[in-house]
C-alpha cells in the first residue's frame, strides 16, 4: 500500500500475516516523511523469521500530515 498526494489525517492499516517456515524473511510497515525518501524511514512495525503456523492480525493507526507517505514493504534479509 502507498499513500500519495496531499493528505492530512489518520490512516488505519489492517492486515493479516502468516510467517511460517525456515526461510521466512521480514515483513514490515515503513513510514517515509517525504515522498522523495530523502529522510530516513521510520519503521512502524516489523516481524522477522518463523512466527509459527498460524495467521495473525495487525492493526496500525498512523497520523499523516501533508506530503508524507506510508509504504508497506516486504523483504528478505
Amino acid at each position: 500500500m502507498r499513500t500519495g498526494g496531499e493528505f492530512t489525517g489518520v490512516i488505519c492499516l489492517s492486515f493479516a500475516y502468516h510467517m511460517y517456515g525456515e526461510n521466512v524473511g521480514t515483513l514490515g510497515a515503513v513510514y517515509y516523511y517525504q515522498p522523495d525518501r530523502n529522510l530516513s524511514p521510520y519503521v512502524l512495525w516489523e516481524k522477522s523469521g518463523n512466527q509459527g503456523n498460524a495467521w495473525y492480525n495487525m492493526d496500525l493507526t498512523i497520523s499523516v500530515e501533508g506530503r508524507d507517505q506510508v509504504i508497506t514493504d516486504t523483504h528478505y534479509v
